[in-house]
């Protein structure tokens, strides 16, 4: 794939695509112009892969291709998450590799990433053309504060990038350190701003906000909640759910606690978490076929973070295939 990915180097570059002058609708009957310049931030050595110059011919990110769409659909699906972070050749292989793991058991994953890299998309959808990529979005380094308008504006101009590289009509938003500081009662939020904010993103879009509500105080499930409920009130949105994140969530009364603050909250159906990185907190792989059983939502989201996620990919397909099989019999 060229010296950049022989020597690990992940140089930005800048593509300029021209998109033809039509207008489309969009999905609440909004006529948008595609007449304009895409600026892509894309690593080297994403630009120097054998198809790189196929970005726009590829298929939209938000329809599977493939055999994917084929196999058994599960009681419950699921979509694993992976955080593309750190663009080096490495870490992007081994993003593609789970996803080629994962798509023996669904059709589609979760894969977010920092501001300024909607360009690694194409590549991704590329590479793992079964997988209907989910993109994600991490807010941090673009709010100095929760509730800063300029801050979202930067979001918003973000997920717009994300939506005409991949044309998928759902977007997480990862806002775990984002809102840490609210989170500990280090820095008060402005509703009404977060409301000013909140309303630069694109309203065509649908998001996935996490986290949700968490926490083990209930002055923490009140800021959370207080969030949620601002986002609840300006767009089309699912919260992430935490109640069975893991094996010791099942029975903690916080956890029961946080979901029944969201419900009310909840135009759309939650999407349940559940973490499954090893240790002893969160399920192991083996006990995944009795939390999904736990599951009354038809989607989960599936973490085993990015140190597990090719070996997490092949362990959770091997166990779930085999649990599946013996059902069936």
């Amino acid at each position: 794939m060229g010296r950049a990915l022989c020597n690990g180097a992940a140089v930005r570059s800048t593509v300029r695509l021209r998109r033809p002058a039509t207008a489309v609708t969009g999905r609440r009957g909004r006529r948008r112009s595609e007449s304009a310049y895409i600026l892509l931030a894309l690593p080297a050595f994403v630009l120097m892969a054998p198809a790189a110059c196929a970005l726009t011919g590829a298929p939209p990110i938000g329809e599977p291709a493939g055999s994917a769409a084929d196999r058994p659909a599960a009681a419950v699906r699921i979509i694993p998450w992976v955080e593309l972070n750190t663009l080096s050749p490495a870490a992007f292989t081994e993003v593609v590799d789970g996803l080629l793991a994962w798509r023996s058991i669904t059709d589609r994953a979760i894969v977010s990433t920092v501001p300024g890299h909607a360009g690694i998309y194409a590549e991704l959808r590329r590479r793992a053309p079964d997988i209907r990529i989910i993109p994600g979005l991490k807010t941090a380094s673009l709010l100095a504060t929760f509730d800063s308008v300029e801050g979202w504006e930067r979001v918003a101009l973000d997920v717009e990038r994300i939506v005409a590289a991949t044309e998928a009509e759902e977007v997480l938003l990862e806002n775990e350190t984002a809102i840490k500081a609210y989170q500990r009662g280090d820095a008060p939020i402005d509703v009404a701003r977060l409301r000013e904010g909140l309303g630069k993103l694109p309203r065509e879009v649908r998001y996935i906000w996490y986290p949700g509500i968490v926490g083990h105080k209930e002055e923490t499930q009140r800021r959370y909640e207080l969030v949620c409920a601002a986002v609840a009130e300006l767009r089309d949105v699912r919260f992430t759910d935490h109640r069975f994140a893991g094996r010791r969530a099942v029975e903690d009364q916080w956890m029961k606690s946080a979901r029944q603050r969201l419900k009310p909250l909840s135009r759309r159906p939650t999407l349940p978490i559940l973490y499954c990185y090893g240790d002893d907190r969160w399920w192991q792989d083996a006990e995944l076929p009795r939390a999904l059983a736990l599951v009354e939502d038809p989607e989960v989201i599936l973490y085993p973070g990015a140190k597990r996620w090719v070996e997490g990919a092949r362990s959770v397909s091997r166990i779930l295939s085999e649990d599946r099989a013996a059902r069936n019999r």
